[in-house]
């Protein structure tokens, strides 16, 4: 006989004002008159720069995981996607024109997947080439990050270029829905006063 054992999903979407609690008041505007527009990206401004030193760090393809949160208020419907940690991709090989990540970085992403965070994402440069996702890419999107709030980001660091994509099918994500800010307030839990 088989007896189902209900469990805790492995992911959840969390409510919108835990997100907004970690914020200062106008950047929590600036989100909240945007949800309902497509995915929103927030990117914690020290992950940001750790990521950019990383990709122009060589002249070749380099790259890594993305660690965040979601938030949303429907569980199929995810409207904002943080970035709150990075993990390069220690045993990676990469050329000018391809990268190929060893397993070591999802077990590296894992040690910092706690407290509500997954991976959410990944990155990796085109030295000179600029920044699109290549079939290569949307390959990768697709078999590794296929869930509606998945991310992708691809930068040409000698270009100065950067586009993010998301979901299953790569779409674009236009620069007026990405930010970057400090999130180092931690999250409200369930039940928590935000004040």
């Amino acid at each position: 006989m088989i007896r189902w054992t209900d469990k805790a999903p492995d992911f959840t979407i969390l409510p919108l004002d835990r997100l907004f609690a970690r914020l200062g008041f106008a950047e929590a505007v600036l989100l909240w008159k945007q949800v309902g527009d497509g995915l929103l990206i927030v990117v914690d401004t020290h992950v940001r720069e750790r990521v950019e030193n990383h990709l122009q760090s060589q002249r070749i393809e380099q790259g890594g995981l993305l660690i965040g949160r979601v938030f949303g208020e429907d569980p199929h419907d995810p409207v904002i996607v943080t970035v709150e940690e990075a993990v390069g991709a220690s045993d990676a090989h990469g050329t000018g024109v391809s990268l190929i990540m060893g397993s070591r970085v999802w077990d590296d992403a894992q040690t910092l997947c706690k407290e509500g965070l997954y991976i959410v994402g990944w990155y990796h440069s085109h030295p000179d080439l600029g920044a699109f996702f290549s079939g290569t890419d949307r390959n990768t999107q697709r078999a590794f990050f296929g869930n509606a709030h998945s991310i992708g980001l691809v930068s040409d660091p000698i270009r100065g270029q950067e586009k993010w994509f998301a979901g299953p099918d790569s779409v674009e994500v236009p620069f007026s829905a990405r930010y970057s800010w400090p999130l180092s307030a931690p999250v409200p839990h369930l039940g928590q006063s935000l004040s």
